[in-house]
């Protein structure tokens, strides 16, 4: 006599999301790694170099061969190789101006994992690298470049499956002008290396063990020095703006406590600050390692104003959340919505009026 059926999770089926924000397929191949290899042009405006993606087939749909779609605009795409072996691709346009065009590779028969590396440049008009000339800075001696990838402004930074659905670990490699320091959201495992040779350019190397959505992948250049602030935690900033920053900062740790009191560990490793030049045009940006904040948060006069603990409670709350919740561009509302009763809480916790 047979058992009776009872549905488990082998009756579940894995429908693929819509995100309108999109024009990828991560139903059918799943970004798992990137590995970014760059170049920092500072006179052309430009990045070049390549970006590796270590892919995963999903085969929702049993497709002997489809081709792999990646979100991308103002991207020049000068080859792609799959596995180490030139490979044909496709620019087409995209549905909308603003969502840019898709690049599609001829991937082959993929029953197992494999890499895609992709040699490109973006251009002067790369809506994510904000370039500023000397003078937008504040001690006014060197350019500066930051990015912004939230919400969909990662495909003119790399070709990417462009969706909070899809998250990723990555590792980078930057090379830079001599005398620019070079950040990213994500731990440096090294010292940046430097050539013998003077006005030679360094290299500096980033890595991100925490799977993380493409417009969280964030990248600073410009003069910057540092100051510990914390346990796990340095302030950065152009040297005239260090000390006030510092001082502005130096209470870091009890903001880190509160949150793993009410959020528990925080996983990131370290938690740095960058006050970008005043030219920045936002409010801040929690990305992870590395929160952006603007410089109208330093006051001239008591340190850890309201609006600045609340930006940094804002902030730090936002990292447990930003990468957990939200399949979609349209659901990244969501982390807000989770975050937001901790962040009164956590006021509350530091006698804060929240």
């Amino acid at each position: 006599m047979s058992c009776p059926h009872r549905p488990g999770a082998a009756d579940l089926k894995l429908e693929p999301v819509q995100d309108p924000s999109s024009q990828s397929n991560p139903e059918l191949f799943v970004t798992q790694h990137v590995d970014f290899d760059w170049k920092v042009d500072f006179n052309a405006r430009v990045l070049s170099g390549k970006v590796t993606l270590h892919m995963t087939p999903l085969d929702l749909y049993s497709a002997d061969s489809v081709a792999l779609k990646l979100d991308i605009k103002d991207i020049n795409v000068l080859c792609v190789n799959i596995n180490e072996k030139p490979a044909e691709f496709t620019i087409q346009n995209g549905s909308h101006p603003n969502l840019g065009n898709v690049l599609c590779v001829d991937v082959g028969y993929q029953r197992s994992g494999f890499t895609v590396v992709i040699e490109y440049d973006t251009t002067p008009q790369s809506s994510a690298l904000q370039w500023l000339d000397a003078q937008m800075t504040a001690d006014k001696k060197c350019p500066f470049l930051f990015t912004q990838c939230q919400a969909i402004h990662a495909r003119s930074l790399f070709p990417c499956q462009d969706t909070p659905r899809v998250k990723f670990t990555y590792t980078a490699c930057v090379i830079a002008p001599p005398g620019v320091t070079v950040l990213m959201s994500a731990q440096r495992p090294t010292s940046p290396r430097h050539c013998d040779e003077p006005e030679s350019p360094s290299m500096h190397f980033f890595t991100q063990d925490i799977p993380i959505p493409s417009y969280l992948v964030a990248l600073a250049c410009g003069e910057l020095v540092s100051a510990r602030i914390g346990s796990r935690s340095l302030v950065w900033a152009e040297p005239s703006v260090l000390p006030r920053a510092q001082l502005e900062f130096n209470e870091v740790d009890t903001l880190i406590a509160a949150a793993e009191s009410l959020c528990g560990e925080y996983e990131w490793g370290i938690y740095d600050i960058l006050v970008l030049p005043p030219s920045f045009p936002y409010g801040g940006m929690e990305n992870p390692c590395l929160t952006f904040v603007t410089p109208t948060l330093l006051c001239k006069t008591a340190p850890r104003t309201q609006e600045k603990a609340r930006k940094l409670e804002m902030d730090t709350t936002r990292s447990y959340f930003r990468v957990l919740l939200g399949q979609t561009c349209a659901e990244l509302g969501v982390s807000k919505t989770f975050s937001k009763p901790n962040i009164y809480r956590w006021g509350y916790f530091l006698h804060n009026v929240s």
